[in-house]
């Protein structure tokens, strides 16, 4: 019988093995292959032969005789197993004995059939069993290919998203658990639950030790201004990816992405193991990593790393902890250590106790016309951050803030960096940088003030949108926008805050659409963005000194299309 090699199956491809010409020719000519969907597309008459049509013709199921020259039925199961994993056998047997079928199965085998005589019906009922195994089996196979792809390509998602509920302090379920750690069996609160299914097991297994290290860039936001903003989320992605495959080659590990680019590397091990071996697993991490910052983003890794817990009810405290311990960076620009421990932190000064006089200072001398002493005053602010050595994102915020009050005029680069992950000495100088920018002010003739570019393209897209539910993050994203910044450039721009600006906006809108007689007051809400009418009466009287009603029966008793306030 010529089989053409590779043909494209209907369904499932079958090798037929058997050293009697007529139980082939059987098999052959009298089985419903097409009615069964199936297909034969190659045979053999031993175990030996049967292996390259194997490989040669990648069949679906294999229809063995067990006994056979060369290489019995049995032999080539064993034989065929490693190389052909995908390979199903039922087996045909002249013995009515069920030892020799027994055996088949223990093997692997589907079924069997005894073929003394040969059967059709009892062959084709074997058959059409096989066939829905294997149905089921490329089903399931095919369901886990599907979901490792989505998990795949929404890995980052999935994580950050897991990571929000761990600093939410949400219970992290068994099934993320497994998710994330796979066959690491958690220390959780199951001690505390005697009656919780395999609480004594758990109590009984050795307990495993948990620590977080948290992995970003020195200067991150740097990094990523480097890129198109498009990009960033392939970057952020790289840097997680590149996290996650350290972690694997480096003994193990889970990475979660957070949304500024940095990743926690939650590493597990056995309590038992020694201190020297963990440390020593912790500087390969940090050297591989420290190789892959430098050589393809020019950037140093800043790594920091969590104390060591046995709960996983300790992992919300424990990320923080080593974010907390990242932040030591800020301390030490001379990159005096590869890493640095939350254990070995140095007790913060002050509760921030210090900051209202340091505060009052620096707006004195800031408020100046020529803001004449910047050295001075930066000179007190270090002299503050080293002494109290507050937390550095606390500092930067004040510092913002202080700056606003001033009236200290912030470009985005400037806004970027001063809020970047950098050292002491390169925000300080990126302070002076922007104190000593223009302190003379401009003649009045030419103080013709310009409307950032992007703050014309937020109203633009407010002006449109005042019947959506509007907040300032959703029209930072839409120009693309960090929300803090873009906050503080509308007040400098427009003289208000997003709220009060958007709120005048929606008041005007309603004023507008108030002159139509034909327009119910309560059908204003949706059209203009209020949640609910009473908010919108209340917000509405407190801009114009009228309700609604009152409003719009002055405008249509006056026919003048306005009406001024009371």
């Amino acid at each position: 019988m010529q089989l053409e090699e590779n043909e494209p199956s209907p369904d499932i491809r079958v090798l037929i093995v058997d050293d009697e010409y007529m139980v082939l020719s059987t098999l052959r000519e009298e089985i419903g292959w097409e009615r069964l969907g199936m297909k034969v597309v190659a045979e053999a008459s031993n175990g030996r032969q049967a292996l390259e049509k194997c490989a040669a013709y990648s069949p679906d199921l294999a229809l063995v005789d067990i006994s056979m020259p060369v290489m019995s039925g049995l032999e080539m199961i064993v034989s065929a197993k490693p190389d052909f994993p995908g390979l199903r056998f039922a087996i045909l047997t002249a013995h009515p004995d069920f030892a020799y079928a027994q055996e088949a199965l223990n093997a692997g085998a589907l079924a069997y059939v005894l073929k003394t005589p040969v059967l059709v019906q009892d062959v084709e009922r074997m058959l059409a069993n096989c066939r829905d195994t294997i149905r089921a089996e490329r089903e399931s196979r095919l369901r886990v290919r599907f979901a490792d792809q989505v998990l795949s390509r929404h890995a980052w998602d999935i994580r950050h998203a897991l990571l929000l509920d761990l600093q939410r302090g949400s219970h992290i379920t068994d099934p993320h658990w497994e998710y994330l750690f796979g066959h690491v069996k958690p220390n959780s609160a199951d001690r505390s639950d005697p009656a919780a299914p395999n609480a004594s097991a758990a109590r009984s297994d050795h307990p495993t030790q948990l620590q977080v290290m948290y992995v970003t860039a020195l200067h991150m936001k740097r990094l990523l201004a480097r890129y198109p903003e498009a990009d960033a989320p392939l970057v952020k992605y790289s840097l997680f990816q590149a996290v996650q495959e350290v972690a694997a080659d480096c003994g193990g590990g889970t990475a979660l992405p957070d949304a500024t680019g940095g990743v926690y590397l939650i590493r597990t091990f056995a309590v038992s193991g020694s201190r020297s071996k963990s440390e020593s697993d912790v500087q390969h991490i940090v050297t591989r990593l420290n190789r892959f910052f430098a050589n393809y983003y020019s950037a140093d890794a800043v790594v920091g790393i969590s104390s060591s817990r046995t709960s996983r009810e300790s992992l919300r405290d424990m990320l923080h902890e080593a974010e907390a311990a990242s932040e030591l960076s800020f301390y030490m620009p001379g990159r005096e250590a590869p890493y640095y421990a939350y254990e070995n932190k140095p007790a913060v000064g002050s509760s921030g106790a210090a900051w209202p006089k340091v505060e009052a200072e620096l707006l004195a001398k800031w408020r100046q016309p020529h803001r004449a002493d910047v050295p001075g005053s930066l000179q007190v602010l270090r002299h503050y951050a080293e002494s109290d050595r507050p937390e550095p994102g606390k500092l930067r915020r004040q510092t913002l803030a202080l700056l606003e009050t001033s009236g200290v005029p912030l470009t985005r680069s400037d806004w970027n960096e001063l809020t970047d992950n950098g050292t002491l000495n390169a925000w300080l100088d990126c302070l002076e940088k922007v104190l000593n920018r223009d302190t003379a002010p401009a003649p009045a003739a030419l103080a013709v003030p310009v409307m950032h570019e992007d703050i014309g393209k937020a109203l633009d897209y407010m002006h449109s949108h005042l019947h959506d539910n509007l907040t300032l993050a959703k029209v930072a994203e839409h120009i693309h926008m960090n929300p803090s910044y873009f906050s503080h450039l509308f007040k400098v721009n427009t003289g208000t805050t997003f709220i009060d600006h958007l709120t005048g906006l929606r008041i005007e809108r309603a004023k507008q659409l108030l002159q139509r007689p034909d327009l119910k007051n309560y059908m204003l809400c949706e059209q203009i963005g209020f949640a609910s009418y009473p908010h919108f009466c209340t917000q509405f009287k407190k801009h114009t000194g009228y309700t609604p009603s009152e409003y719009k029966q002055q405008v249509l008793a006056s026919g003048t299309g306005a009406c001024g306030g009371k």
